[in-house]
C-alpha cells in the first residue's frame, strides 16, 4: 500500500445498511418491481434481497402488491413502496402568513392548513401557530406524530441557526 493511501473498510452492518437504502430507492423509482428483478439489476444473491425485503416488509416501507408477468416459469411476486407508511410535514414561513402541508413519502399533499400571521414582527407567535397548524394537519389525517419522518422550513429570509 502507498504511503498516503486509505483503505475503506465495511462492516456487515454497514453494508447491509447500503444494500437496504439501494433497493429501497429502487423500490420507491420503480414503483412496482420483483425481487428476482431486483437481484438481476443489483447483483445481490436472491437471498438478500429477500432478506433485505423482508426488513422493509416489517418497517412498512414496502408491501407485496400481487403477481406480475411470467417470462416463463411461475409468475413473480412484485413488491411495492408504501407511499403513506409515513408523513413529512412542510411548513412556510410568508412575511404575513403560516402555511403547513402534510405530505406521503411521494410528496402528495394529503392536507394543508394556512393562517395570517405577522411572522416579522413576531417570530415566537410564529413558531407557536406553526406548531398548532402541524398539530391541526396531523390531526385532520389521523397522523400520529411518531410517523412524521422529516420536516422543511421555508423562510423568506436568512436565518441564524
Amino acid at each position: 500500500m502507498k504511503a498516503g493511501t486509505a483503505v475503506l473498510t465495511v462492516d456487515a452492518a454497514g453494508m447491509r445498511a447500503q444494500n437496504s437504502g439501494l433497493l429501497l430507492n429502487m423500490i420507491w423509482r420503480e414503483r412496482q418491481i420483483s425481487r428476482a428483478e431486483i437481484a438481476r439489476r443489483t447483483e445481490l444473491s436472491p437471498s438478500t434481497v429477500s432478506a433485505i425485503v423482508a426488513d422493509l416488509e416489517h418497517a412498512g416501507l414496502v408491501r407485496s402488491i400481487g403477481a406480475g408477468v411470467s417470462r416463463g416459469g411461475r409468475r413473480p411476486t412484485l413488491i411495492g413502496f408504501c407511499d403513506e407508511a409515513f408523513s413529512l410535514v412542510g411548513v412556510e414561513l410568508g412575511a404575513s402568513h403560516v402555511t403547513v402541508v402534510l405530505t406521503d413519502l411521494r410528496g402528495r399533499v394529503r392536507t394543508q392548513s394556512k393562517a395570517s400571521h405577522a411572522v416579522r414582527g413576531d417570530p415566537e407567535g410564529s413558531l407557536q401557530k406553526a406548531k398548532e397548524l402541524v398539530q391541526e394537519c396531523l390531526e385532520a389525517e389521523r397522523v400520529p406524530r411518531r410517523s412524521v419522518v422529516g420536516m422543511g422550513v421555508a423562510v423568506p429570509s436568512p436565518v441564524h441557526p
